[in-house]
């Protein structure tokens, strides 16, 4: 069974076995407008805690999302290269934007819990 958390920078992240999905949050998206562009990292990349993983550029603003645990970039969402409209529509679903392997199970462990339903990574508060 997939393990739910949140950041506070407003990803959503959902781990499978040994595979962990980021995304925006509904609310981190809400706050953006009307998403333009996403800028994704390369599949093999390895990525660290606080290192940018992907910039979103928007109606409003262009924001440069730092992933929130290290990792082996397993998969990207090519689809938001071609509809980055998806990341408004469905961004805990088909928005998601990537999947990291060989995680750091500490990292994890320090990420919070949604403290609710009402607060699934898709209406968890915080700032983008």
């Amino acid at each position: 069974m997939a393990e739910r958390r949140v950041s506070a920078n407003g990803e959503w992240l959902e781990r499978d076995g040994s595979i962990v999905t980021v995304g925006l949050t509904r609310r981190a998206v809400d706050q953006l407008g009307t998403v333009v562009s996403v800028h994704l990292p390369e599949v093999t990349e390895t990525i660290h805690r606080g290192d940018v993983a992907v910039v979103v550029e928007s109606s409003k603003a262009a924001i440069d999302c730092e992933s929130p645990m290290s990792g082996t970039v397993k998969a990207v969402n090519f689809q938001l290269l071609s509809s980055p409209d998806l990341l408004n529509e469905a961004p805990e679903h088909d928005g998601w934007l990537y999947r990291l392997e060989h995680v750091d199970d500490h990292e994890w462990d320090k990420l919070p819990l949604p403290s609710s339903p009402q607060s699934s990574p898709a209406a968890q508060s915080s700032d983008v």
